[in-house]
């Protein structure tokens, strides 16, 4: 591509000498007819640019089926299914909490298999209940 020219935007004489013809756009194209603005209808077709061939020859084809499944953001997310809480395991919750506190992170050192925001929607439970 060639870099635009330089063109003062107050002065209208320098705009015809813009050559726009080497220059790559996206989208529908105008021209002026007789005052009016027509849009051109080779512009509206994808794939009829002459380098187009050249453009996507670095792409890789890929087929979708109906049965795929579809992928989202939270596809990507690493979330656990949450573990019920046991009575006993209530019961050394609140042991902990006891000499705890509200330190979920002390407070994880009881509890091996929960993170600190588990001990912490286990409080936030058990303190509305």
């Amino acid at each position: 591509l060639k870099p635009l020219p330089q063109i003062n935007k107050y002065d209208n004489n320098n705009i015809k000498d813009v050559d726009r013809s080497s220059m790559k756009t996206t989208g529908p194209r105008v021209e002026f007819i007789d005052g009016k603005m027509v849009i051109k209808e080779s512009s509206l077709e994808v794939g009829n640019d002459t380098n187009y061939n050249e453009d996507i020859a670095g792409f890789e084809e890929i087929e979708e089926s109906a049965n795929q499944s579809n992928v989202t953001y939270s596809s990507f997310m690493n979330k656990s299914a949450a573990l019920r809480w046991g009575i006993e395991e209530t019961h050394l919750f609140y042991q902990a909490l006891s000499q705890c506190g509200t330190n979920f992170s002390l407070m994880q050192t009881f509890f091996p298999n929960r993170t600190r925001g588990a001990l912490k929607r286990k409080f936030t439970r058990e303190e509305k209940a």
